[in-house]
């Protein structure tokens, strides 16, 4: 990797030379790619952490990430369909060896000891990351300086100071914001082997964001999960991911049916069974079959046999081995097509449900969302479900909704029914109760859940509608869980019943995403808004008036 990034930097046909050197590889990066893609292969290589010499070698002139970046991104020009070469074996041998390099990189990246020194940390060390992403956690965030209105116009700027914010790896920044949409210079070939490239290095970004904690127990991971949650929204990260993912992702016919699926569906969802089955059994099946990783190199690449390009110059062979490498290399590109929209539903699925609501094509909305209540809503229908009972119980991410949370107003009491896929939540406080019923569709969480009000007594329908509406809102527009749902919006009930009063624009006194209370007051009728939904409302209507009074934002007429 670093011999490719002084070869591409340094000499206009460094590159091309430096491709060719590798033709004789192909064997060794695959049995690697092979070898890293397996747990014990991926742990062997933890242990001995070749990375950190790697970041100290001064002759390198480049630390262990960036290198692999460079052979991750080495086969952007490869051409495995190519059959016009004038030396068509020696070509088949080099475009052999950089897939195989392409995967034995991304297993590497991918790894539990990478991942993160992958994604975030700028050009440091992989030793250095942790205190590399402190420190720009500790930087001032979107949610900070709520009471300042001048930070109302003081959002992140787009480009390369979005990936400033989260603390993203260089080259991986520089993927990711690329927009390589005009191929008008490139073969159509090249521009593939591009967007598979683009496409990987999302799938590094959606593994280490799935794997963070957004919980309030782990404020460190929640922070940088946030942090990496507003730069997918700022980058517009689902629909580039689906962009490119819709390039290779198969679609059903008809048949809402599993066994009449495409393939990498069916796989899919056979990775998440085994999963389960091997999770400890009850909340731990749910959560290991949820879990499942679709981005993991050993089911992107298992039974991906690519053809090494032999030494035969028989012409049937040739054709015969040139069209195992299409199938080779088309199930790989339906997998990672898969595995990126899985990954965008469990880790980013309100963005994920905006995209589909904004889906022009109903066949194709109606096809994927047939294809995800078969094959992967039901493992996250069952996670969610979990969740619930186990926060009911008090053993949810270290909180509960339940009568053991000593410092609550009120009691939360949720049940849950599988069968209709409904969560009934009441919330009582001395002779005041409501209740609120939470439908999940099959095809959840790309289509959003259902709220409705059931029985209350002693809480008006003005009140119990507005609480119905702000856990709509969280439900919908935040990347958490609904049992996270649910506590937030119980934490709101427990504040308005102790007389604060909620913002006027989303109903919450407890801001969904950054937790914040209601601070900016109207200088007229003196009602009070969270930061970030005055500033919604601003940008949204184009006027910087009070939602409510209408009066100009800072102007007061009182006497």
């Amino acid at each position: 990797g670093a011999e490719r990034r002084h070869a591409r930097l340094f000499t206009s046909s460094g590159d091309a030379q430096w491709r060719l050197r590798r033709r004789g590889e192909g064997r060794l990066w695959a049995d690697a790619a092979a070898l890293w893609s397996t747990a014990s292969g991926a742990a062997a290589v933890a242990a001995a952490a070749p990375w950190d010499a790697m970041d100290h070698w001064e002759e390198a002139r480049c630390g262990a990430v960036a290198a692999l970046y460079e052979t991750l991104l080495c086969a952007d020009a490869l051409d495995l369909d190519s059959k016009d070469s004038d030396d068509h074996e020696s070509s088949t041998r080099v475009d052999a060896c950089l897939s195989a390099l392409r995967r034995a990189s991304y297993a590497l990246l991918s790894s539990p000891a990478l991942v993160k020194p992958a994604v975030v940390g700028f050009d440091s060390a992989v030793a250095d990351v942790e205190a590399v992403e402190a420190a720009a956690l500790d930087a001032p965030s979107d949610s900070d300086d709520e009471d300042s209105e001048d930070s109302l116009t003081a959002r992140v700027p787009r480009g390369e100071k979005l990936a400033d914010r989260a603390a993203l790896r260089e080259p991986l920044a520089e993927k990711l914001l690329r927009k390589e949409k005009d191929v008008s210079t490139v073969s159509p070939v090249s521009s593939k082997q591009k967007d598979v490239s683009t496409l990987l290095c999302w799938a590094l970004f959606l593994k280490h964001l799935g794997g963070l904690d957004g919980s309030a127990s782990g404020k460190n991971q929640a922070s940088a999960r946030e942090r990496l949650a507003y730069f997918a929204r700022d980058a517009d990260a689902v629909s580039e991911i689906m962009r490119l993912a819709l390039r290779w992702l198969p679609m059903p016919s008809s048949s809402a049916a599993l066994e009449s699926l495409p393939s990498a569906w069916r796989d899919a969802a056979q990775a998440s069974m085994d999963a389960g089955r091997d999770g400890a059994g009850g909340g731990g099946a749910a959560v290991a079959a949820a879990a499942a990783d679709s981005l993991s190199p050993a089911f992107l690449f298992s039974s991906s046999k690519f053809g090494l390009g032999g030494s035969t110059s028989a012409r049937s062979t040739r054709a015969i081995a040139h069209r195992a490498r299409r199938r080779s290399s088309r199930r790989f590109f339906e997998r990672l097509a898969l595995g990126a929209y899985r990954a965008c539903l469990s880790a980013l699925p309100a963005l994920t449900r905006t995209w589909f609501s904004d889906l022009k094509d109903t066949k194709l909305a109606k096809a994927l969302e047939t294809a995800t209540s078969a094959a992967i809503s039901p493992f996250l229908l069952e996670r969610e479900f979990d969740a619930v009972e186990r926060a009911a119980r008090g053993a949810y991410s270290g909180f509960s909704f339940g009568e053991h949370d000593a410092d609550s107003t009120g009691t939360l009491t949720v049940k849950v029914s599988r069968n209709a896929r409904e969560i009934s939540a009441t919330y009582s406080v001395e002779d005041a109760n409501v209740q609120l019923l939470i439908k999940l569709p099959k095809a959840y969480p790309l289509v959003a859940a259902e709220l409705t009000t059931g029985n209350r007594a002693g809480v008006s329908e003005q009140r119990a509608r507005k609480w119905s509406l702000a856990v709509g809102a969280i439900l919908r527009h935040q990347n958490g869980a609904v049992a996270a749902g649910l506590a937030t919006w119980r934490a709101n009930v427990d504040r308005e019943f102790a007389g604060v009063e909620p913002c006027p624009i989303c109903y919450l006194v407890i801001h969904g995403a950054n937790h914040q209370l209601p601070r900016l007051r109207c200088g007229q009728c003196r009602n009070k808004f969270h930061n970030a939904c005055l500033y919604k409302w601003f940008t949204s209507s184009s006027k910087s008036t009070c939602p409510l009074c209408q009066t100009p934002w800072g102007a007061s007429y009182r006497g």
